[in-house]
């Protein structure tokens, strides 16, 4: 639960005047060529960007999480192909309470039907990220340093707690600054985005073999490779790149839409697969999402390519 003092500032925060992005267009994403190699490019992360008319009202608690996945979710499926949208469209998103796990995955369930699924504990890990970044960009702090430091701990234990943002890392005014507020909403929808995309285009793509009836894999290997093996398939590091790759495309295709807004880009996963890769680098123990998934420091070069790819064809 949130602290006393982070709703009372967030109730301050909701008096000002508060407004949500505006409605995108519908595009298809280019086709996409996988690269056999990575470019030089630079490490800093893509500039800021605010919307100039309006401020978005902050997130509280995890109905409010959970239902702006959804709709960031339905974002993503509005501005893919026809084709892709068909096979994805009214997808059941399973939300799992527990806090202490930190993950999402695409699924089939026991008829053979696709879905998407994350946790509250990755939820919380994207709020805390999303919370602590605005506050560094816009009031020079550093307080995402500061939530690494405090959280390892916590995330380390024999029986690993919530990655939820403790008490006092966020500086005051933070809490306070209505842009601070709403930039991490941003920043929060762009994390959301680039996680439930990726999770997205494993489905779309007929990797897990019940979103579309040609997948040449089967139900049950969508199972081996999506609920909680202890290593990733190397036969599965293809799916990967290509998830990566598309569900990045499809989320700065989405957000180029929502112009002169704040627009999606690769800095939301750069900044999610950085706080998997302090965990991984830390020995914090693999979670649900690392055995599920690539090397983060692997991904952070696919994910650059990829943008790269998407800047030099939507200039």
């Amino acid at each position: 639960m949130r602290t006393s003092s982070r709703a009372f500032f967030a109730v301050v925060a909701l008096c000002g005047v508060l407004a949500g992005p505006a409605d995108a267009q519908q595009l298809a994403p280019p086709p996409l060529p996988i690269p056999t190699a990575l470019p030089s490019l630079p490490t800093a992360l893509p500039s800021m960007t605010l919307p100039s008319t309006s401020l978005l009202a902050p997130l509280v608690g995890s109905a409010a999480m959970q239902s702006e996945v959804r709709r960031v979710l339905d974002d993503l499926i509005a501005h893919l192909t026809t084709t892709y949208a068909s096979r994805v469209r009214g997808m059941p998103l399973k939300l799992d309470p527990d806090a202490t796990e930190i993950n999402a995955y695409a699924g089939c369930d026991g008829q053979g039907k696709p879905f998407l699924a994350g946790t509250q504990g990755l939820l919380e890990a994207v709020l805390a990220i999303a919370e602590t970044h605005a506050c560094d960009e816009l009031d020079h702090a550093q307080s995402y340093d500061a939530y690494m430091k405090a959280v390892l701990p916590t995330l380390q234990a024999q029986k690993p707690g919530s990655p939820q943002l403790p008490p006092s890392v966020v500086p005051s005014q933070c809490m306070i600054d209505l842009r601070v507020l709403s930039h991490a909403h941003e920043l929060f929808d762009d994390i959301v985005a680039f996680a439930f995309g990726h999770e997205l285009a494993h489905h779309y793509m007929g990797h897990t073999g019940c979103a579309i009836n040609d997948s040449p894999f089967t139900q049950g290997l969508a199972a081996v490779e999506h609920l909680g093996q202890a290593l990733v398939p190397a036969f599965n590091q293809p799916n990967e790149i290509v998830a990566d790759n598309v569900g990045l495309f499809d989320v700065m295709d989405t957000g180029r839409a929502h112009r002169p807004g704040y627009e999606y880009s690769e800095k939301g996963g750069l900044l999610l697969l950085d706080f998997f890769a302090k965990l991984e680098g830390a020995g914090a123990g693999l979670t649900a999402f690392s055995r599920s998934h690539p090397p983060s420091t692997t991904r952070e070069g696919w994910v650059k390519s990829a943008a790269l790819l998407w800047h030099l064809q939507n200039p």
